[in-house]
């Protein structure tokens, strides 16, 4: 008599290794792979990013606050540095309206840029209170060794008729005479004494002996020369050609320079071509101008600092 066993081999007592078992199917087959959509490239994230925010108005404020700012110091260029910082103001004004945006930058640039403005303003108006001192405190001073004597025996004559006095000496209306020294003063420190010499009013054939390229005085005109002593006075060192101004004031009231349009000429002696001096130093130069030949006598001449009123001579 057979006994049946109830037990299955392993392999077929697991109805999900069973041939067609839907368990089976299911656990061995991978997941769908669904393809990218038409058009799109499959290298590419298709997610979006996040940006992060900034605020380009608030960056540029702070750039230009921070030019204005170093531009404020710079003399005439401060002038600049004032329109500039504005602009930095608004650009930053504008940066802290933009609520999506970050206003630390704005706001930086903007404090920078009204604090440049305000700055620029301040040293302009320092530097223009300087710059003026100094032109007042420039202005040449005469020193003359011409005193004069009462005379007891005039007392009891009638007055003279009233003479300029003596402040006046050295104004067109009232030139000093040829040989008078002038001292001139630079911030308030003397720095040139300049006495003028003999003047040629007619030095014609002396600028032509001096140089064949030399060109001819144009008809009405001729050249004149005048010498010049100059002695440096002051305490570091200058140069006279640059420190020092020579121009002739004709009878028709205009001025007429060593340069001009009309003519070029070159005398031997030139201001010109003394050199650096420091104190205690002294040069001889000439000043040659070309000037009009109607009442030349009726001119002056006129001399005086880089800044400051000239000091005016009789033509001869």
């Amino acid at each position: 008599m057979m006994i049946m066993s109830n037990t299955l081999p392993p392999n077929e007592s697991d109805p999900a290794l069973q041939p067609g078992s839907d368990q089976h199917t299911t656990a061995e087959q991978p997941a769908p792979v669904v393809p990218p959509a038409y058009g799109a490239d499959p290298a590419l994230p298709t997610a979006p990013t996040s940006l992060a925010h900034k605020n380009g108005f608030g960056l540029a404020a702070v750039i230009i606050g921070a030019v204005a700012l170093l531009f404020a110091f710079i003399p005439a260029v401060n002038v600049f540095a004032v329109i500039l910082a504005l602009v930095g103001v608004i650009l930053g004004v504008i940066g802290l309206t933009r609520k999506t945006k970050p206003t630390t930058k704005a706001l930086i640039g903007t404090i920078l840029s009204g604090v440049a403005a305000i700055l620029a303003v301040i040293m302009i108006v320092v530097y223009a209170a300087v710059f003026v001192r100094a032109i007042d405190e420039s202005m040449p001073s005469v020193e003359t060794s011409e005193t004069a004597v009462p005379n007891p025996e005039d007392a009891s004559t009638e007055a003279p008729a009233e003479e300029p006095a003596a402040e006046d000496v050295g104004t067109r209306k009232n030139p000093a005479a040829i040989g008078t020294t002038v001292t001139m003063t630079q911030a308030g420190a003397d720095t040139w004494e300049v006495t003028p010499g003999a003047p040629n009013l007619n030095a014609v054939d002396l600028v032509a002996a001096a140089n064949q390229f030399n060109d001819p005085a144009p008809a009405g005109y001729q050249w004149a020369v005048l010498p010049l002593h100059v002695a440096y006075v002051g305490s570091d060192s200058a140069t006279p050609f640059v420190d020092i101004r020579v121009s002739f004031v004709g009878a028709d009231g205009k001025t007429y320079e060593e340069y001009n349009e009309l003519a070029s000429g070159y005398v031997d002696g030139q201001l010109s071509s003394l050199n650096e001096m420091y104190s205690g130093a002294s040069g001889d130069g000439n000043v040659l101008i070309l000037v009009p030949s109607a009442n030349i006598e009726q001119g002056v001449w006129a001399i005086s600092p880089l800044f400051g009123d000239p000091y005016f001579f009789k033509a001869q």
